[in-house]
């Protein structure tokens, strides 16, 4: 595990999980973001659609990795990141707040 953290202080310890449950253990740059760390990811596995899934949360591909590390992190010092592909998408939608019907206002 030391050999994971012996980077530099530009670099960032992530683990990345996999569907099937293998764990790779990369060093990215902090000022990478998470568009940067999903490319790569998509490039070592292969997949051309894929989600990363940070505290059970899809971070927005413009957030800075070391943001995501400093409040994220665990105490092993590692960033946890669940890779998760995808076969489609778009092809469900859920809404995230209930509708009643139309909006009546009275004035």
């Amino acid at each position: 595990m030391s050999a994971i953290h012996a980077g530099s202080s530009s670099q960032l310890p992530v683990a990345v999980e996999c569907n099937d449950g293998r764990l790779h253990f990369v060093n990215v740059a902090r000022d990478a973001t998470v568009a940067r760390l999903e490319d790569a990811v998509r490039a070592a596995l292969g997949s051309k659609k894929l989600s990363l899934i940070i505290n059970g949360c899809t971070p927005a591909a413009s957030t800075m990795l070391r943001d995501i590390h400093d409040s994220c992190k665990r105490t092993d010092g590692l960033l946890y990141v669940a890779v998760r592909a995808e076969k489609a998408m778009g092809g469900y939608v859920t809404p995230c707040c209930v509708w009643d019907g139309p909006y009546d206002r009275e004035e």
